[in-house]
């Protein structure tokens, strides 16, 4: 698989409607990797694969609008049904 970059989300240091925060997903070798997450990114990474096929989550450093929607990942994860 060749590599490629999505990118999810621009926006900084908040989101605003239709454009999230800071993030991308990285995919190649069949590796999958959210890199960044910010506000509103994971919505949007849901658009482009399912969060179950995740290798890796990879923050740059822990400002807010990088890493926010861990939260909602982590809890969609513990209870919204995905595995």
């Amino acid at each position: 698989m060749p590599l490629s970059l999505t990118v999810l989300g621009t926006a900084s240091p908040h989101p605003q409607p239709g454009h999230p925060c800071s993030g991308h997903l990285l995919r190649g070798g069949g590796a999958e990797v959210w890199v960044d997450a910010g506000p509103g990114t994971f919505a949007e990474l849901q658009r482009h694969t399912d969060p179950a096929r995740l290798t890796a989550i990879w923050i740059s450093h822990l400002h807010a609008d990088h890493s926010a929607d861990l939260l909602s990942a982590v809890y969609a994860f513990a209870f919204g049904g995905l595995t």
